[in-house]
């Protein structure tokens, strides 16, 4: 006797759904009330890949070796009622095939768009713009690596830059210098401006310094 309808498909963690398809009707269901003839294949979750594990033996070289296959991965519901092989989920797996999406930042975004989809392909590099006055922790690039994992790290952030005081610059007084008789030149020894900003390692900061400064010769 035939049975009408297989019951439940077996799950685990890694398993988002089902997509199932029989001859007597059209499209893909989920898998509920299947006929016998119904043949359905386990959907993995975003990023993962559904990969069925088949012990193939090759002859290499003379020799016999053994390895694991990966086929369609489907299960059937037989005319018992039953799903079959009932040992599926022994035979399947889901396995990472990307990485997974950024989060985008608060305080930036992330370029291009295809590091905020659900799979990013492997190698694939991330940029993260953050909004000014923030920058981004642990670098701007991030890099689907080996194992589809994040390098260095898949949170990326935006963070507010240290608050820095309002530069100011104290020049010096006046220098006035007074030649001795039949003397042309003198040399004339400028202090140091006083600054709360290392003025060493700005051109425009020595530019105004000296533009401020005064130096008479009187002869």
């Amino acid at each position: 006797m035939t049975a009408k309808y297989c019951g439940e498909l077996p799950t685990t963690p890694s398993i988002s759904g089902w997509e199932c398809e029989h001859t007597d009707f059209l499209g893909v269901t989920d898998g509920t009330n299947s006929p016998p003839g119904t043949k359905c294949r386990a959907k993995c979750h975003a990023g993962f890949s559904l990969k069925s594990r088949n012990e193939i033996t090759h002859n290499i070289f003379g020799k016999q070796v053994k390895s694991i296959g990966f086929g369609t991965g489907y299960i059937r519901c037989n005319e018992e009622g039953l799903w079959s092989p009932r040992d599926y989920l022994e035979d399947v797996e889901c396995v990472k095939s990307s990485c997974s999406t950024l989060r985008k930042p608060e305080f930036g975004s992330l370029f291009p768009e295809l590091c905020l989809s659900n799979s990013v392909p492997l190698n694939t590099q991330c940029l993260i713009l953050c909004s000014t006055g923030f920058y981004p922790k642990h670098g701007r690039i991030r890099t689907c690596s080996k194992g589809y994992q994040w390098f260095p790290e898949d949170t990326p952030l935006c963070v507010r830059l240290p608050a820095t005081p309002r530069p100011y610059i104290h020049c010096p007084s006046d220098v006035n210098v007074d030649l001795m008789p039949g003397m042309s030149s003198a040399y004339v020894k400028i202090p140091q401006p006083q600054a709360n900003m290392d003025w060493y390692r700005s051109v425009s900061n020595l530019q105004t310094i000296f533009r401020r400064l005064k130096v008479f010769v009187i002869k």
